[in-house]
């Protein structure tokens, strides 16, 4: 599946509950960036067509050995590759660092010390 905004950055997730949830971590209903939603690493062969042609590449795959696998194809065919993975490594995908994660506490809006009219 791909998400396509003509931009130079690619965001590579390999699944679409990795992508809803980098949406919500984001606070973004929907990216600005190009996207492409595997499926299934298996497929990372078949996007490469599309992920190659961009600038930027920003790499949210699983923390295990086929989601390493598919980063290394990835970084070995593109000049320019953030492996953001690097972000939860303590969790299996990005759907588990978001449902792990603790809540944050609701931000307080500080009182203006500006001079009343």
């Amino acid at each position: 599946t791909t998400v396509r905004n003509e931009r130079n950055a690619c965001l590579v997730f390999e699944g679409f509950w990795d992508f809803l949830s980098y949406l919500t971590l984001q606070n973004m209903k929907q990216t600005k960036h190009d996207a492409v939603i595997l499926n299934s690493v298996a497929n990372v062969y078949k996007a490469m067509g599309f992920i190659k042609v961009h600038k930027d590449i920003y790499t949210y795959l699983d923390n295990d050995e086929a989601g390493q696998r598919a980063t290394q194809l990835i970084h070995s065919t593109c000049s320019t590759v953030y492996n953001r993975s690097t972000k939860y490594t303590e969790y299996k995908d990005l759907n588990d660092y978001l449902c792990q994660k603790p809540k944050m506490k609701p931000e307080v809006k500080k009182k203006s010390l500006g001079f009343k009219r």
